[in-house]
């Protein structure tokens, strides 16, 4: 695969994120499984990938907490992500997700090299019910945690784990 950098990480967004109008275009290579079963009110859905990335995108914060877009040199990503859906009823249906990320870099720069991917949440666990009272009138409720989110690219900088609830 082939990705070029975006007009946000070209010129950035005149907000948070300065742009970088050095940034190279991603090359990659993945290789994804995927497997659906499904059981009268029942979806069960698990996808596991690998990729490869040359000349990785990433956003890093500096100590203002002003955001930037720069290339690492290479990094790998292998990954499980399984949903399950259920409907209880016509009306009401449940779902939960979960997606696992292991990744790591490779740079010449041996602070840089063997670290996590930054601006990446490694661990998220997605909760959602879904009622339906109407044609056009649903009642969405969902909660989110997340995890292992790194800011820099020697990892020194991470998140508190997220938690949120919507509704």
């Amino acid at each position: 695969g082939l990705r070029t950098p975006t007009l946000s990480e070209l010129f950035g967004d005149r907000g948070s994120f300065k742009g970088n109008d050095n940034l190279e275009a991603e090359k990659s290579q993945s290789i994804t499984f995927n497997a659906q079963w499904l059981w009268s009110s029942i979806t069960l859905q698990n996808t596991l990938y690998y990729q490869d990335v040359d000349n990785t995108i990433v956003a890093i914060f500096n100590s203002s907490g002003i955001g930037s877009y720069t290339n690492v040199a290479s990094s790998t990503s292998l990954g499980w992500s399984s949903q399950v859906s259920v409907k209880l009823t016509p009306s009401l249906s449940i779902s939960a997700n979960l997606d696992l990320i292991d990744t790591e870099t490779d740079s010449k720069f041996v602070a840089f090299d063997a670290k996590k991917l930054p601006g990446v949440y490694h661990q998220q666990f997605q909760l959602q019910a879904n009622y339906q009272f109407a044609q056009h009138w649903q009642l969405s409720l969902t909660t989110q945690k997340q995890q292992e989110l790194y800011f820099d690219r020697a990892n020194k900088i991470s998140s508190a784990n997220s938690f949120n609830t919507d509704r």
